[in-house]
């Protein structure tokens, strides 16, 4: 194990940045490091974007909201749960994480409890993910999203199962269901 002292986890110093690909979600930079023996790193490039939040929704007889989408990058259909980023105006990533979920599903809940965050890709990106346990979720209207989106109702064994078959495999969406299969007492498939 390294000491916090050692060379590779030494902070280092970053001496230029340069903003070289700006969209509405994101953007990424360029920028130019010295590491703390003095190793130039250049160009180092980095994802910038507020962090996102995850909810893993359950409804008061156990079931599980899923939504499910086409993803473009994927090139197929994708089992997820409810996700965004964190907008200006959301008070709390949980306010973020319960606008998601109506947003997406319909389903509303009075909290969100947080259970992980992940960082999304600390090699690349400076976002994190945060993610919430929704329990005792209510249907109250149809989703509002622009995009297409079907809502599945799953219980916790056919989560794993989909885990298991490749349906859900967003990497967060996975950590997001063993996590909340503890804490709920699902059985493995």
């Amino acid at each position: 194990m390294r000491s916090a002292n050692s060379p590779a986890t030494a902070s280092w110093t970053i001496k230029a940045r340069e903003v070289c690909f700006r969209s509405p979600r994101f953007l990424i930079s360029k920028y130019f490091c010295r590491t703390a023996d003095g190793q130039k790193i250049a160009p180092y490039y980095v994802h910038e974007a507020p962090d996102s939040v995850l909810c893993t929704p359950v409804t008061h007889d156990g079931s599980i909201v899923l939504v499910e989408q086409y993803r473009l990058p994927l090139r197929r259909a994708s089992l997820d749960f409810p996700a965004g980023r964190v907008e200006p105006g959301d008070a709390s990533p949980a306010a973020a994480a319960l606008r998601e979920l109506r947003e997406e599903t319909g389903y509303i809940a009075k909290e969100a409890t947080p259970i992980l965050s992940l960082d999304k890709d600390p090699g690349f990106s400076i976002c994190r993910m945060h993610i919430f346990l929704v329990q005792d979720v209510v249907k109250v209207d149809p989703y509002k999203s622009g995009e297409r989106v079907d809502v599945r109702l799953l219980h916790g064994r056919e989560v794993l199962k989909a885990i298991s078959d490749g349906r859900l495999s967003c990497a967060f969406c996975v950590a997001a269901a063993l996590r909340v299969g503890q804490l709920l007492g699902w059985e493995e498939v």
